[in-house]
């Protein structure tokens, strides 16, 4: 599980933010507070992951890696892995290139431990930040400086080279990161934690406009291919479960589909059926933004394998109060198979959580 995140410098976030992942982690505060600039450093973090560090830069080149910082203070994230095999940390820091819009690896730092457990974030200086207890690490790695543990390294000014284990060697510059190269090897269980992490961003609009088809049967971050995923539905183990949290959390809402119109797939949902005992399906176009919003979220929250990491923004925008605690039922459920990460503007969600 992703148990620490380490934000500092990104977006409207300042210096050094430490946040400790639970099961339920809610983040709530009003518009600018950085609660959202939190959750896409997450984001992030996972489409660097799977190897995507230049379009995941330039997808933020007007906003949170490019925002003017009068301290000329660098971009630092990172995110810290706990499973039965052992624990370990990945901490990356950016900077501005020399091109207009282009984003630097201004250094990298790696380590996984067999036995003692990161128990938390500590400094925010870019050696120091993570508390890894007395023992040293198993195998790590500072693309900058110290001698790696488990790599061989050969160095030529702020490049050179990183191999573990006669593994063919990594070439290190400024353009890229080394980890998500690092196909085999004791790190790797940082990389499969991160790229099962899934921070979503349900917008309505998305969700009710007709998508094409797509291949991919695991719900994207965007929901662009909902109704992909809704068309395979028959054929999914989890169809039962998906509809048994589509009744707890909408109610009325007992079914979902994708139908084809010209070329395009879209999403319906039933709402029972009627006194003539017809089905009725309604087009996701005629569905409230919030009904859409919460079937997409439960569409993610059931398929398998299950994420390791989901996040949600605002899932509670737009659900009447009085229906505040089924939603939170359902998501403490769903939190037993994978930690879940919600934003809100909205305090009276306080009142349905532990604190």
């Amino acid at each position: 599980m992703i148990t620490h995140v380490y934000v500092s410098n990104y977006g409207s976030i300042g210096a050094g933010i430490e946040l400790t992942l639970g099961a339920l982690t809610a983040l709530i505060g009003p518009p600018g507070a950085g609660k959202g600039c939190l959750l896409d450093a997450v984001r992030f973090l996972a489409e660097c992951a799977n190897g995507a560090l230049d379009q995941a830069a330039a997808s933020r080149r007007s906003g949170a890696l490019l925002r003017p910082r009068g301290d000329g203070a660098l971009t630092t994230l990172g995110v810290a892995v706990s499973r039965t095999e052992g624990h370990g940390f990945w901490l990356v820091q950016l900077e501005p290139g020399d091109r207009d819009g282009e984003t630097r690896v201004k250094s990298e730092t790696a380590a996984w431990w067999q036995r003692s457990a990161l128990t938390r974030l500590v400094r925010p200086g870019l050696r120091d930040v993570f508390d890894a207890g007395s023992d040293p690490p198993e195998v790590s790695f500072d693309r900058l400086k110290g001698s790696p543990k488990g790599f061989s390294r050969k160095d030529k000014g702020r490049s050179g080279t990183l191999a573990y284990r006669g593994v063919a060697p990594i070439a290190v510059s400024g353009a890229r990161l080394v980890l998500p190269l690092l196909s085999d090897g004791p790190l790797t269980p940082m990389l499969d934690e991160l790229r099962r992490a899934v921070l979503y961003s349900l917008a309505p609009r998305t969700l009710r406009a007709p998508q094409k088809l797509s291949a991919s049967r695991r719900l994207r971050a965007s929901g662009d291919n909902w109704g992909s995923v809704l068309r395979a539905l028959e054929k999914e183990r989890w169809k039962d479960d998906f509809l048994a949290g589509l009744s707890q959390v909408l109610g009325d809402v007992d079914g979902a589909r994708a139908i084809s119109s010209g070329g395009l797939l879209v999403p319906e949902l039933r709402h029972g059926t009627g006194a003539d005992g017809r089905e009725r399906w309604r087009a996701a176009a005629d569905e409230p933004d919030a009904t859409l919003r919460l079937a997409a979220m439960v569409t993610a929250l059931s398929q398998e394998p299950p994420l390791v990491l989901a996040g949600f923004e605002h899932p509670d925008a737009g659900v009447e109060r009085g229906a505040l605690p089924v939603l939170l039922d359902y998501l403490r459920g769903a939190s037993a198979q994978r930690h879940i990460l919600l934003t809100t503007e909205d305090p009276a969600l306080l009142d349905f959580l532990p604190l």
